[in-house]
């Protein structure tokens, strides 16, 4: 699973960069969306379809 690119632009003059404006850029992994909650959603849906019948 390849990750997605995330970039970070700073400006401010407190950082450790020569001109104050820095550019940070990592590779940060999807986080997978637990089966709980799918189910709970799906639960969800199916009281609202309930209560909406009567």
């Amino acid at each position: 699973m390849e990750g997605n690119k995330l970039t970070e632009d700073i400006y401010r003059s407190l950082t450790d960069c020569p001109d104050a404006n820095c550019t940070f850029s990592r590779t940060v992994a999807p986080v997978p969306v637990p089966a709980a909650v799918w189910f709970l959603g799906c639960t969800l849906l199916g009281l609202a379809g309930v209560a909406r019948r009567n």
